[in-house]
């Protein structure tokens, strides 16, 4: 019985300067939509859209 190990690949490199600009982005993104939220009088509402439940 032959067990061929397989090498283990390399770690991904994650950051990149397109990945950084896109992370950057996602979280200014987030902060402006932190804000707006503010401004729903029930905001719960609209974040039970997004969330489902088993």
């Amino acid at each position: 019985m032959n067990i061929e190990i397989l090498p283990i690949p390399p770690e991904p490199n994650c950051e990149t300067i397109a990945i950084l600009k896109a992370l950057s982005q996602a979280g200014r993104a987030l902060g402006e939509l932190k804000g707006e939220v503010k401004r729903i009088p029930n905001s719960q509402i609209l974040i039970d859209t997004f969330v489902s439940f088993p």
